[in-house]
């Protein structure tokens, strides 16, 4: 039997300032276990942060060079952005002085979220902060138009007139400065938005430093619709995820709270129940009941069994809530699509640790033909023969087929060319049970 793999998309994204607890029913989570450490292995390598890198972008418009640039260059939806636009002559590079702006922000379904006519740079830079409160691709259109030599039929002063500012002195700049009337120039710059957050270094009271981060599935989240939190606890020094840590989880609005775990109990260990990830990544589903800015405090703890032993480290993450509209309808689809159990022809879902695990759970083929196991879930599962009955409680591993470990949205082909019953289970969550049978 073969196996080629297919590679999905990954979702990840982030934290935003240190804080404490959290709560929820949570998809993913498990009992305390030792895994093996050929999956502690594959897990660990974790999976690359889809934050959005915006470079600097620079244009030029017929002798005339307009410069855009972000700080920081990953942008995240509701953080404040500075945006640093320049203007300069292209031959010489040297700024223009004197020039109006006017600057249009645009949401991924092309509304205007802000807007102003009325800027004027002085010495041909315009900067202001604003946040991007919408994921995705957004727009800054600008739009520049020199001063002089008229303006409502009289002379504009000297001193007011658009020059080439080679000279750096704005005193001597009228005398010694050409003018430069070019007229007006416009241009559309992109920018990449990912959902609220970014990526929280914490360093622990055991000198460890711990990466939380966590991001949501849709990116847009709509009030009244299933939404995916993703947590990701990551050693910073290594990038890999740590195995086996709890957190205890809190998300609230204001005085409302939506979600809450119960107090640790102990400085060692929550002895209360919390949400666990053998892997290092936890999954929490939930319906926001209401727009607006929701606060999810996270405190998470290592274990005896984790690998890395770092103590506490906790953050505190922002989710802006919307209500759907044209920009984001696409995404409320997305996220109940992520919930199907129903599957195309010779096709598994990987559903999770609540029954029935695999999408449909009982799958029959003919020989020969190829079965592609898909994880729809948000945590890493595997799909792998075993010899064990669907009740024995300790299935091991045969070598008949292991799709390996699949994060959310990966898929694998397993082609069964003979005839008989496959029993297969999840290598990280034993009781995820399945059985292919492939007839002759």
């Amino acid at each position: 039997m073969n196996s080629t793999g297919i590679l999905g998309s990954k979702l990840l994204l982030a934290v935003v300032a240190s804080g404490a607890l959290l709560t929820g029913t949570l998809f993913g989570i498990t009992q305390t276990g030792v895994i093996s450490p050929e999956i502690q292995q594959a897990a660990a390598q974790g999976t690359p942060a889809a934050t959005p890198v915006n470079e600097p972008q620079k244009v030029d418009l017929d002798g005339v060079t307009v410069s855009f640039e972000l700080t920081p260059k990953e942008v995240h939806a509701v953080d404040l952005v500075n945006m640093n636009i320049k203007i300069t002559d292209t031959a010489s590079g040297a700024p223009l002085s004197h020039v109006d702006w006017a600057i249009i922000v645009k949401d991924p379904s092309g509304r205007e979220v802000y807007k102003t006519s009325t800027s004027h740079s002085h010495m041909g830079i315009e900067s202001f902060s604003y946040a991007f409160m919408h994921p995705g691709k957004n727009t800054v259109q600008v739009q520049v138009a020199s001063l002089g030599p008229k303006m409502m039929g009289m002379d504009v002063p000297k001193e007011a007139q658009t020059r080439v500012f080679k000279s750096g002195d704005p005193m001597k700049s009228p005398e010694v400065d050409q003018t430069f009337f070019f007229g007006t120039r416009s241009h559309d710059f992109v920018v990449n938005v990912g959902s609220p957050g970014g990526v929280k270094t914490i360093s622990t009271d055991m000198g460890k430093k711990v990466e939380l981060s966590l991001s949501t599935n849709p990116e847009t989240v709509i009030a009244g619709q299933p939404t995916t939190l993703i947590l990701d606890v990551k050693d910073a020094t290594t990038g890999k995820h740590i195995m086996h840590p709890d957190a205890l989880m809190t998300v609230r609005q204001g005085s409302f709270i939506l979600t809450k775990s119960a107090p640790a109990g102990s400085p060692m260990m929550p002895m209360n129940g919390a949400y666990h990830g053998h892997t290092g990544q936890m999954a929490l589903t939930v319906v926001f009941p209401t727009t607006g800015f929701y606060i999810i405090d996270i405190d998470t703890n290592s274990l005896p069994v984790s690998d890395v032993q770092y103590g506490h480290a906790g953050a505190r993450f922002k989710v802006l809530v919307t209500e759907e509209d044209a920009g984001s309808a696409g995404s409320s689809k997305a996220a109940s699509a992520t919930t199907a159990t129903t599957t195309a022809p010779n096709q598994v879902a990987i559903l999770g640790q609540a029954a029935p695990y695999f999408g449909p759970q009982s799958l029959t083929v003919k020989a020969g033909t190829t079965v592609t196991f898909t994880n729809s879930d948000f945590v890493v599962h595997t799909a792998t023969g075993t010899d064990a009955a669907p009740g024995n409680v300790a299935p091991a591993p045969n070598d008949t087929f292991d799709t390996g470990i699949l994060g959310h949205g990966e898929s694998k082909q397993i082609k069964f060319d003979k005839a008989g019953t496959y029993n297969y289970f999840c290598m990280i969550h034993p009781q995820m049970r399945g059985t292919v049978t492939v007839t002759g």
